[in-house]
């Protein structure tokens, strides 16, 4: 279909570049990974075997009890289903915005698929903190709602536009909400499985998932269907927000839990005073 609007003259080069340019690398990224870690159709090496648990459906109750748990399933529903209903919005900011844009899914799955691959790639080269990636998701977010909050009361940012971008500037917090849920998408399966074992992760994450489902049922299928489009922004991005603090307690847990396990860690020493007869 892409091709086909290329050959029509409805989309530019420039994007039959960059979807020939982004497949290659995923081509290229998926080849990597299956020489490196030999993954073979049948199975796997033992290198990697060894690195696999057998999977349960239901994770343990202390799993489910964990607080680092439940924050990392409160970022992935809020994170994830925001960015769904958003994604699906699009046509009520495309009036909102005057019709300057058409087929949204030409920037929303680009960009989330960008964030995604970012994400992984600075986690691999553990360049970032898993932790501080959470925290530019959630907070990228909350600002890309508050913009979409902000037009849906200021008339003037319905009409902006900057001389130096190519595309209306509504596009910044579309780009901006896709690549902040790829990124979660990304990064709480890592955390999940980093922090609590592979065994568990199929039932971790249909979890996250249904929380993710649930969010986004909540308001695109509940509040834009009972309030107006303003009202389901600004309950958007203080849901968002609400992400950010969650981020920020886990932040705090984790860094309380490594000064605890430093001060175990710590040698015992032992002084003697000698007793004078």
């Amino acid at each position: 279909q892409d091709l086909s609007s290329f050959a029509y003259g409805d989309i530019p080069f420039a994007f039959l570049v960059g979807y020939v340019t982004v497949s290659t690398f995923c081509l290229a990224l998926n080849v990597r990974n299956y020489a490196k870690y030999g993954i073979a159709m049948g199975g796997s090496d033992d290198e990697v075997s060894e690195k696999v648990e057998a999977k349960t459906a239901v994770p343990p109750t202390s799993t489910l009890e964990s607080n680092k748990y439940r924050l990392l399933s409160a970022i992935f529903a809020i994170g994830v289903g925001l960015g769904q209903t958003t994604g699906n919005t699009w046509e009520y900011f495309d009036e909102l915005f005057h019709w300057k844009q058409t087929e949204s899914w030409k920037m929303w799955f680009p960009s989330m698929a960008t964030g995604a691959l970012v994400a992984g790639l600075l986690v691999d080269l553990k360049v970032v903190d898993k932790v501080t990636l959470l925290g530019v998701s959630t907070s990228s977010l909350t600002m890309a709602q508050f913009i979409f909050s902000m037009a849906t009361v200021d008339a003037s940012m319905t009409t902006t536009n900057w001389s130096f971008l190519t595309v209306p500037y509504e596009h910044i917090p579309l780009i901006t909400t896709a690549a902040a849920t790829g990124i979660t998408c990304t990064v709480i399966p890592l955390l999940e499985i980093e922090w609590f074992g592979s065994k568990n992760i199929g039932g971790m994450h249909g979890i996250d998932m249904l929380g993710a489902i649930a969010t986004q049922a909540l308001f695109y299928n509940g509040v834009a269907n009972v309030a107006s489009l303003s009202t389901q922004m600004w309950l958007q991005t203080a849901t968002a927000a609400a992400g950010v603090g969650c981020v920020l307690a886990l932040r705090s847990q984790v860094a309380s839990e490594r000064a605890r396990a430093a001060e175990e860690t710590q040698p015992l020493v032992v002084t003697t005073t000698a007793v004078e007869e």
